[in-house]
């Protein structure tokens, strides 16, 4: 796309698409809600996936009689796996610029999830990030490594890279303690309660480091449904766990709470983009621990990573940084409370959307193309 001649005025809409299907997930959508949310209340219109008639109306002229104003379309797309819907779209509607995440692509392996899932996953997901990266126009992400693949794959593509955390509501209005003996949780899981998320790896290096050292405490704070949750709870009664309690879908407060109590997070997850539960873990002074990925490129100077799919390697790190130095351990938690800070989600997302602006909108941005 080129910016459009003096003679004629272009009026930009932006038009989120949301689906019932991952709307108000904790992940990519919530990103781009808050991110339609601080665009021009005026030019912003909200879409509701599965109404064709709407993606037919996309691209109509302001007034019919008014030659002189043209009225485009930015389609925000809540997923990469919308370029399908993108991809008819802007077919349809010519000079349509279209946008959308790209936060962490799903492995072959090491992949802990079964064949029936995770075959599926890896060929929908792959195929959709290949074909977003070519067809979207500006494509999210909050971490180098993606970026770097994006442009690999596409030169002209505009990559946004932010990375938002921590809710303003939710920021302490004090740096945590460093004096860990107020913390009575050594290890915290926070994530959903399934196996791409790490949860039994977890529970492996649980079961080590209570062996090691009987008397820590763990909780796993996890979201799940009651599937997920009946197979935890087997899975601690087959091991015979101990000290390690299991609490599921928590509440915003609650698990801020527990992060305050916790001396550590764990979460080794298999895939991930760079997760809003770091930021949030630093801010209230629970040092993450997690499995190396490549995502993690830019947040790795602020977190503990061990290789990946190496249970044993996770306890051993684990203990290590509980019986660290205090003076280490309070150096970790200052550092991390202060990077946090920079990653105020309502502040990071409203860069986003001024960055998305001053793209598609100053004349003096760099050209882009909407050509399929």
């Amino acid at each position: 796309m080129t910016n459009p001649e003096s003679s004629t005025t272009t009026d930009w809409e932006y038009v989120l698409i949301e689906r019932n299907l991952w709307a108000g997930s904790r992940g990519a959508s919530r990103a781009l809600r808050s991110l339609y949310d601080a665009l021009p209340a005026d030019r912003r219109k909200l879409l509701t996936v599965g109404r064709p008639s709407d993606l037919f109306s996309l691209g109509r002229r302001r007034s019919p009689l008014d030659k002189s104003r043209v009225r485009k379309k930015v389609l925000i797309a809540s997923s990469m796996l919308d370029v399908f819907t993108i991809l008819g779209a802007k077919l349809w509607r010519p000079g349509t610029v279209a946008v959308g995440p790209i936060y962490h692509l799903v492995p072959w392996s090491p992949n802990p999830e079964p064949l029936s899932l995770r075959l599926p996953k890896f060929l929908v997901q792959r195929t959709a990030a290949a074909l977003a990266r070519l067809t979207f126009d500006g494509i999210l992400t909050e971490n180098s490594h993606l970026a770097e693949w994006i442009r690999e794959g596409n030169p002209r593509v505009h990559v946004i890279r932010k990375s938002p955390g921590i809710p303003r509501r939710w920021v302490p209005g004090q740096p945590p303690s460093l004096d860990r003996t107020t913390r009575d949780i050594d290890i915290l899981f926070v994530s959903a309660v399934k196996e791409s998320k790490g949860v039994y790896d977890a529970l492996q290096a649980w079961e080590r480091i209570s062996q090691a050292e009987p008397g820590r405490r763990m909780v796993v704070a996890g979201y799940a449904d009651a599937g997920d949750e009946a197979k935890v709870r087997s899975y601690i009664r087959r091991r015979a766990l101990r000290n390690v309690e299991l609490r599921v879908n928590v509440e915003e407060k609650e698990k801020y709470d527990l992060l305050g109590r916790s001396k550590m997070t764990i979460l080794p997850a298999y895939m991930e983009g760079i997760p809003y539960i770091f930021y949030e873990a630093m801010a209230y002074g629970s040092i993450v621990l997690t499995y190396a990925l490549p995502t993690y490129v830019d947040v790795r100077s602020h977190i503990v990573e061990v290789p990946v799919e190496n249970v044993e390697a996770l306890a051993q790190r684990a203990l290590q940084v509980l019986r660290d130095d205090p003076s280490k351990w309070q150096r970790w938690i200052a550092e991390g409370f202060e990077f946090s800070l920079q990653h105020e989600f309502e502040k990071v997302m409203t860069e986003v959307a001024e960055d998305l602006r001053s793209w598609i909108e100053d004349p003096r941005a760099q050209s882009i193309s909407v050509q399929i």
